[in-house]
C-alpha cells in the first residue's frame, strides 16, 4: 500500500469508467452482493458517469488515483430526488425537516481493499462534504447502507446519524418492517449481520449528516 498522501483525489473522466466498474464490482463482490445489484448500478447511472454527474446540477463524481495510474477509490453525489426518489418522496408528503431538496445523496463509495483503514475512505467523504456545502448549498447528506456490510461505524464516525432502519423480506418485496434502533429484538441481532443471500433479509439503515 502506498502512503495516502501519494495519492492523487480528482474528478472523473471518461477514460475511467473501467476502472471504476471493476473497483465497484470487486469490493461489492467482497460482501457477496447478488450479481443482480451490481449489474443494476452499472445499467442505470453508472451507464452514464458523464451526464449523470458531472454534466448534472448538483453533481460529481470522484476517483482516487495511485502513483501507478489505478483508481483505487471513487465516491459520488447526486441529488435525493434523483438518487433515492422513494425517500425523497416520502420526506415531502411528511413535510419533513430538512426539506428533501435540501438533501444530497453519497453514492459509489469504494475503496481498493490494500487502501482501507489508511484514511483514504475519509479523503474522498471530505471533498464530498465540502463540494456538497460550498458548491451545490446542501443542507444534509444523506447515504444508505446495508447492516451487513459494518460500514455503519465508518459512518457514525464521520458524524453521520441513522435516521430510518428497516428490514426488506427478499422473497416478498412489499414486506418491509421499519425497525428501532433504540430496541432491536434478538431475532433481528441474529440476522442483521449475516449476508442476505443467507438469510432472506436485507437490514436498510438510512443515514443524514448536517453540514
Amino acid at each position: 500500500m502506498i502512503s495516502s498522501e501519494t495519492i492523487k483525489i480528482r474528478q472523473y473522466q471518461s477514460t475511467d469508467l473501467e476502472q471504476c466498474e471493476n473497483l465497484f464490482r470487486q469490493t461489492r463482490e467482497e460482501v457477496k452482493t447478488v450479481p443482480m445489484i451490481i449489474q443494476l448500478a452499472f445499467d442505470t447511472d453508472m451507464s452514464n458517469i458523464e451526464k449523470n454527474y458531472l454534466l448534472s446540477s448538483r453533481s460529481n463524481w470522484w476517483v482516487a488515483v495511485s502513483n501507478h495510474n489505478q483508481i483505487i477509490g471513487q465516491i459520488a453525489l447526486q441529488p435525493l430526488s434523483v438518487a433515492d426518489n422513494k425517500f425523497y418522496q416520502e420526506q415531502l408528503s411528511l413535510g419533513k425537516q430538512p426539506h428533501p431538496d435540501d438533501i444530497g445523496e453519497l453514492r459509489r463509495l469504494s475503496v481498493h481493499k490494500e487502501y482501507r483503514c489508511s484514511g483514504l475512505g475519509r479523503r474522498l467523504l471530505q471533498i464530498l462534504v465540502d463540494y456538497a456545502k460550498e458548491e451545490c448549498q446542501y443542507k444534509y447528506i444523506h447515504l444508505t447502507t446495508g447492516k451487513h456490510l459494518k460500514s455503519d461505524h465508518f459512518y457514525e464516525q464521520n458524524g453521520f446519524k441513522c435516521v430510518k432502519f428497516q428490514r426488506f423480506n427478499l422473497n416478498k418485496p412489499d414486506d418491509i418492517i421499519e425497525l428501532s434502533t433504540e430496541a432491536i429484538s434478538e431475532y433481528d441481532q441474529s440476522l442483521m449481520y449475516l449476508m442476505p443471500s443467507e438469510t432472506g433479509f436485507w437490514y436498510k439503515l438510512h443515514y443524514l449528516l448536517k453540514l
